[in-house]
């Protein structure tokens, strides 16, 4: 995704920024004129001439582009609407287009919260092993006053909630303290608070591995947060539900109907009842596995035939064995509650279907 419509307003055009181990920081502020300097020193502390600083502003009269001019900052840039997620990647965006050979992009608040002590520690990671890496704020629970219980609740019940959907152990999704492989810029897009959840998801999709190193946080001293806690927290949940569970339940009920038309053609054909489920019933299978398999299998192009085809033969026995199960729970709730049958079949359905989804990512994908 390219970023559109944005105006820059510093550009410091130092040349011994641009070499192969340059790192991108974006630094989205939003009336942080009291607390930008410490965090740009901080970063220069770390990373010295290597940093390539982008700060990107919404208002062109907030006082933060004077105390990030005084700091020594090498761009600064003010994006075309609101949105957290859209500040990053108009800051990306800009350091990418000049410094198009960085290897690595920091994104990090400026409001001085962050603990940036193993900055260079982080940097050095994602480097060598081309990962991403996740300041960990929640391995030494944070203060109440740097954290709210209700915000550390909220982050833990997040990164708990992604656990489950992807099974993968992050422990603090929502910090906004990650290093990450530049390329890795190309698969993201989010305009709001989620930005700092599809980082994962998108490094998950790349098959990049994920680190996390424990950090400091500490209490604002700056401007009020810009958290605004019950939308953020529906909007990350909704993306996190939306890019997980979502995608291999509507292949699924686009594979079933698909079967049904299949069904119909075939019995219409004469073909007998029983050849004409199973038949239905496997192509509506397969067109599932294929669906699910483009987005849950991220090294296709590493693929082999035999491993598709191992894969398919694992996804269907997983299914034939939720067939199998949702219609035992079925026949029980039909006699024990005298529901009808379709009826039954339906809940019994949905009751199993997160079993399938589970087993499916576990042992299909190896997520």
């Amino acid at each position: 995704m390219s970023v559109h419509g944005y105006k820059v307003l510093f550009d410091s055009t130092r040349k011994k920024h641009v070499h192969d181990n340059a790192v991108i920081i974006s630094l989205p502020a939003v009336r942080e004129e009291k607390t930008i300097g410490n965090v740009v020193r901080k970063i220069r502390e770390q990373l010295g001439d290597k940093a390539y600083i982008v700060v990107c502003v919404k208002d062109e009269e907030d006082p933060t582009v004077k105390a990030a001019l005084e700091s020594g900052v090498d761009a600064i840039v003010l994006q075309p609407k609101r949105g957290y997620g859209l500040a990053h990647l108009t800051a990306m965006h800009y350091g990418r287009s000049r410094i198009p050979n960085a290897k690595t992009i920091v994104m990090v608040d400026a409001d001085d919260t962050y603990d940036l002590s193993r900055l260079h520690e982080m940097v050095e990671l994602s480097l060598r092993h081309r990962a991403l890496v996740i300041g960990n704020r929640l391995e030494k629970k944070p203060s109440r006053n740097a954290m709210p219980t209700l915000n550390y609740l909220g982050n833990k019940i997040l990164s708990l909630i992604f656990r489950i959907l992807f099974t993968k152990h992050i422990p603090d999704t929502q910090s906004g303290l990650k290093v990450f492989p530049a390329d890795l810029l190309e698969h993201l897009s989010t305009n709001g608070m989620e930005f700092s959840t599809e980082v994962i998801v998108a490094s998950l999709k790349s098959g990049i591995p994920i680190y996390s190193v424990p950090i400091n946080y500490y209490p604002r001293l700056g401007s009020p947060s810009k958290l605004r806690r019950f939308r953020d927290f529906m909007r990350i949940l909704w993306f996190i539900f939306r890019e997980s569970i979502t995608r291999f339940m509507l292949s699924g009920v686009l594979s079933l109907l698909i079967a049904q038309v299949i069904l119909l053609i075939l019995l219409t054909i004469g073909l007998e009842k029983l050849p004409s489920l199973i038949l239905s019933s496997e192509v509506s299978i397969w067109l599932g596995f294929m669906i699910n398999d483009r987005y849950y299998n991220f090294l296709q192009d590493k693929d082999s035939y035999r491993d598709f085809i191992w894969r398919g033969l694992k996804y269907n026995s997983i299914y034939v064995f939720s067939i199998i199960l949702a219609s035992g729970i079925a026949l029980l709730i039909h006699n024990c509650v005298d529901l009808h049958l379709v009826l039954a079949n339906f809940i019994a359905s949905i009751m199993i279907f997160p079993l399938n989804y589970f087993i499916n990512i576990r042992l299909t994908w190896n997520w």
